[in-house]
């Protein structure tokens, strides 16, 4: 019989042939055993490095060393904040999120208006506004959060010469912190943070998500994560999760987009939109989401998805709506732009094509939100889509697809305008169409969810 833990050689047909279910799922266990139990060796062998050792768990749920009011007080007046992003490189939710953190973490400190040093994957994976350009400085670190132990080590080193100069260590947290997608990168995002926080910096986790199902190794590092380090959740369920999982001393706050204050920019698609509003057509933006394809291809879903979504826009349309196609992540793997053409494609017969067009590039979020703002309804996979959505004040109806939107759409009285991507039908997503429509329309939920939404995410940075 052929090892599963030492061949990578091992095709699946070969692996079901060859192994019992019981067989796999204990190779499964052993090698998740043996992954976390590196991680926690390098976690050791680099906090010992920087002079303290480990942190013990505490019994509130949350380890209990600390830095004391003396470092805090003597970080807060040092030049420089250091920001952690999320990946970027053509998702606009990313570079939302970056350009609200741009615009909020010179008030951490006592001094204000200080440079920020931003560790970025790579140089392209973000763009810097004009008018942060001369306070913001792009370091290219992808070891950080996804380096083997030699890379990642330098990497944590590199961060680390920042230190002595830098008053606050900042981590854009969003969905990728229960470890959902890669649970090395949680754990190594948190390992700085515990770095940071042992050398005297304000060490904070901006407005992140927590699934239901979060990896165990990273579970069990943000119980013992070091008591200075700030934790905001994003939304009340997350929050609740955590709590329920064991971590304690989060803080409630909502995604840092909701903080950010932007000018709607024109494009065509915008333009188009607001044609179609002057001959007295609703308009609807809907995303037809990579993610969603490339994880119901899996199942045999894929067509399907795509097909309803077409089905969707064509029963819009025959209602005298006007649909534009937002891709709201374009890039390799995860392709909204390839997704909307696919369903642009569809719906190219004489009754449908002249009241449907397609964004067919990358937009920053000013644009899209120069689209949404002529927008009755959204309809999208993609959270941050969603934000914007409701930061203009229009309704939206969101796929969920990592437990990371019940609870915001909880706080607009939406929570019936969600919908799990197995379950997409053309009848279910006109239905919810309606019911972002008349929640918008007979009730004062969108405005009083927004400035709910609003003042819980300016707490990411109190």
């Amino acid at each position: 019989m052929t090892s599963l833990v030492s061949s990578p050689v091992n095709t699946v047909r070969t692996v079901l042939s060859e192994h019992t279910p019981a067989e796999i799922a204990r190779a499964v266990a052993h090698r998740a055993s043996s992954v976390d139990r590196l991680m926690a060796l390098e976690r050791r062998a680099s906090l010992t490095l920087a002079g303290r050792g480990t942190t013990g768990r505490g019994t509130t749920g949350r380890g209990t060393t600390g830095r004391g009011s003396a470092g805090r007080r003597a970080a807060a007046t040092r030049p420089v904040d250091l920001l952690v992003t999320t990946v970027g490189n053509g998702n606009i939710g990313d570079q939302a999120m970056f350009e609200a953190a741009l615009g909020k973490l010179g008030k951490l400190g006592a001094t204000s208006g200080g440079r920020i040093i931003a560790v970025v994957p790579s140089a392209d994976a973000f763009t810097v506004p004009p008018v942060y350009a001369d306070r913001v400085t792009l370091v290219e670190l992808p070891a950080l959060t996804d380096g083997n132990l030699l890379t990642a080590g330098l990497a944590r080193r590199r961060l680390t010469s920042y230190f002595p100069t830098a008053r606050s260590l900042t981590v854009i947290g969003a969905d990728v912190m229960d470890g959902g997608y890669q649970g090395r990168e949680a754990a190594l995002r948190l390992l700085a943070l515990e770095l940071g926080a042992r050398a005297g910096l304000d060490c904070r986790v901006l407005g992140f998500s927590w699934s239901a199902h979060p990896d165990p190794y990273v579970l069990q590092r943000f119980r013992d994560l070091d008591q200075d380090v700030q934790l905001f959740a994003r939304d009340a369920v997350s929050r609740e999760r955590m709590g329920g999982a064991g971590i304690g001393g989060v803080g409630l706050a909502a995604d840092i987009v909701f903080t950010h204050r932007i000018d709607a920019a024109s494009t065509p698609f915008g333009d188009w939109a607001g044609r179609q509003q002057d001959d007295a057509r609703r308009v609807a933006v809907v995303n037809v989401s990579g993610l969603v394809l490339k994880r119901l291809s899996r199942s045999g879903g894929a067509q399907t998805y795509l097909d309803e979504m077409a089905e969707t826009v064509r029963r819009l349309v025959a209602r005298d709506w006007s649909v534009v196609l937002v891709p709201h992540v374009v890039r390799a793997g995860d392709d909204d732009l390839d997704a909307c053409r696919q369903v642009h494609d569809r719906l190219q017969d004489a009754a449908t094509a002249p009241y449907v067009t397609l964004a067919d590039r990358l937009l920053s979020p000013a644009e899209v939100l120069g689209i949404v703002t002529h927008a009755d309804v959204v309809v999208s996979a993609r959270m941050h889509l969603g934000i914007l959505t409701l930061s203009s004040g229009r309704p939206c109806v969101l796929f969920d697809t990592q437990g990371k939107v019940e609870g915001l759409m909880r706080e607009f009285g939406l929570s019936d305008c969600v919908l799990a991507p197995a379950e997409t039908t053309a009848d279910r997503l006109v239905a919810m169409v309606d019911t972002a429509r008349a929640v918008a329309r007979d009730t004062d939920a969108l405005s009083t969810g927004l400035a709910t939404m609003t003042a819980k995410a300016e707490l990411n940075f109190a």
